[in-house]
This record gives C-alpha cells, sequence and structure tokens, in this order.
C-alpha cells in the first residue's frame, strides 16, 4: 500500500471504492480511465461500377451530344459526378 492511502486508512476513510470491471493499479485507487468496449471494426464498401454509379449523367451528356461513353465516364470520375464540372472538363479537354 503507498504513503498515501496509509495516511487516509490512518485518518478513518476508507479504502477507495475499486470496481470488478477495473482492476485498480498498483497505487491502490481506481483506475481514472474507463474501461469501453473495443470500437467496431471499420467496414468499407464495396466499390461500385462508375457506369452504374453514374448512369443518370450518363444518359444526360449524351443527350447533350457527348456521345464518346470514355471520355464522359472519365470526366465524371474526375468530378464525383457533377455534371456542369464534367462538360466543363469534356469541352477542355477538346481544345
Amino acid at each position: 500500500m503507498n504513503q498515501v492511502a496509509q495516511m487516509m486508512a490512518q485518518m478513518g476513510y476508507p479504502r477507495p471504492f475499486v470496481p470488478p470491471a477495473a482492476p485498480a493499479p498498483a497505487s491502490g485507487f481506481p483506475n481514472p480511465q474507463p474501461s469501453f468496449p473495443a470500437p467496431a471494426p471499420q467496414t468499407t464498401a464495396p466499390p461500385v461500377d462508375p457506369k452504374v454509379l453514374y448512369a443518370v449523367q450518363l444518359v444526360k451528356l449524351k443527350e447533350m451530344g457527348f456521345t464518346n461513353e470514355e471520355v464522359n465516364l472519365d470526366a465524371l470520375k474526375a468530378t464525383h459526378g457533377i455534371i456542369d464540372a464534367a462538360i466543363e472538363r469534356i469541352l477542355t479537354m477538346l481544345k
């Protein structure tokens, strides 16, 4: 028992409570950090086919006259599906 715990015992203070789930460190005092369950493992979503992900945007680009699906898809992937930005990117590539 350390000196502080001994002094507290001599002064009539009860021994500090230590919950069974959190064993007391060598000092005899309860662990100030509560023990929490381990976090759930991080899961990632399976990759989605860009043709499926950007299907609506691909149709709109085709309707606007942008018929090269490969170029359209590259532009949509680069702009995360933002169609206005994809159009700007396509037009810049044509210059």
